[in-house]
């Protein structure tokens, strides 16, 4: 029977504080949040625009130009060296991405800003649908790490449990059933609980 090594506290993590995040975790977070903030408002923006008697070609000329020119200030220095195939394939992502904010700026007059946001994200979740069915293939899937047990707990968490003696019926084994995907990697199964 093998042991179960205790779970050593975490030096780095006081008890009852929270781990400190990496140093660029703040600057993502912050990120992530300022680009959320700027997507969101848009959409309030947009309505206002409408509220205010502005035609859907007028407010989308405007956003248009005022997001070229200061993309062009930024990147002016790149755009010496860009090339007919690039301008090409740009060109034709602008007019797919002007045809959406299009439709979803004539929507924002039949529904309410929250409900058209929603319905823009919701691409997120239709686009592998959507790629599915066009393609006639199954997008790719996101590896697969090896599954913990679901009553593990990480070391570093302060509520960690304490160890408990080793038994066989507190060591997770692998499953023998068979798996019905095509992953190779084992199956575990949790122990009951006593």
């Amino acid at each position: 029977m093998k042991a179960v090594p205790p779970v050593s506290p975490n030096p780095a993590v006081s008890p009852g504080l929270p781990a400190s995040k990496p140093a660029g975790t703040l600057r993502a977070d912050l990120s992530l949040f300022i680009t959320g903030l700027i997507w969101g408002t848009g959409f309030a923006a947009s309505q206002f625009a409408i509220d205010a008697g502005l035609s859907t070609s007028l407010i989308l000329l405007l956003r248009f130009t005022i997001a070229a020119g200061v993309l062009g200030i930024i990147l002016f220095p790149r755009l010496a060296h860009t090339r007919i195939r690039e301008w090409k394939r740009g060109i034709l992502a602008g007019t797919l991405m002007f045809a959406g904010f299009y439709s979803q700026t004539v929507g924002l007059r039949f529904t309410t800003p929250s409900n058209n946001a929603f319905i823009t994200a919701a691409n997120v979740v239709m686009v592998p649908f959507i790629t599915w069915f066009l393609l006639k293939k199954a997008p790719p899937c996101a590896p697969s790490s090896s599954p913990s047990p679901p009553s593990a707990v990480s070391p570093s968490s302060p509520t960690a449990p304490a160890p408990r003696a080793a038994s066989p019926s507190a060591t997770p084994t692998p499953s023998s059933a068979p798996s019905s995907s095509p992953d190779t990697s084992p199956t575990w199964t949790a122990p009951p609980n006593p």
